[in-house]
């Protein structure tokens, strides 16, 4: 197994983020290097799961090891693309861990969207982690006549009650 200090030196990790890991403990240390070697994380990766682990497990009155070896984390890790996706995943998990009611709220969102029935070729954005104030709405057509039909569908979706409650669980969870 590898040791933080060559994986320090391999990554080129600061001295902070190391003295971080350290003051895990071996067993918090061990656990952030199975995570973190692999993926091959770099110390900006690094600190941004060490911020999100270490609040996960104060609310969880646990410790880091224990966070990083849950049954959900280690399936974003066990995911499909490279390492780049992986590691993407795998803040997504920890960020969903960290922000139930965020989470909550996006799970809600995302089942009145797929209800809405939008036509393909129409996408409905909110902002990422509802962080802002306006959403976006892109139509993809091949001709003005495909245009106009995912138009018009896109208007008799936006009809039903199903944009209404996407904005009031928005409205919610902004708080």
């Amino acid at each position: 197994m590898l040791d933080l200090d060559a994986y320090a030196a391999e990554r080129r990790l600061r001295d902070a983020t190391v003295a971080r890991v350290r003051a895990l403990g071996a067993d918090g240390c061990a656990a952030v290097l199975e995570v973190a070697a692999p993926l091959g994380m770099n110390d900006n990766h690094l600190r941004d799961m060490l911020d999100l682990v270490e609040d996960i497990a104060a609310r969880r009155c646990t410790d880091v090891s224990a966070v990083l070896r849950d049954a959900t984390v280690a399936g974003a890790l066990r995911g499909e693309g490279g390492r780049s996706d992986r590691i993407r995943a795998l803040k997504a998990c920890l960020r969903r861990l960290r922000y139930p009611q965020l989470s909550a709220a996006l799970d809600r969102i995302a089942a009145r969207r797929q209800e809405m029935g939008l036509p393909a070729g129409v996408a409905l954005d909110l902002p990422e982690n509802l962080e802002g104030d306006e959403v976006t709405v892109t139509v993809r057509a091949a001709s003005p006549a495909q245009l106009r039909s995912r138009v018009a569908s896109l208007a008799r979706a936006l009809d039903g009650d199903g944009i209404d409650a996407i904005f009031a669980i928005w409205q919610e969870a902004e708080g």
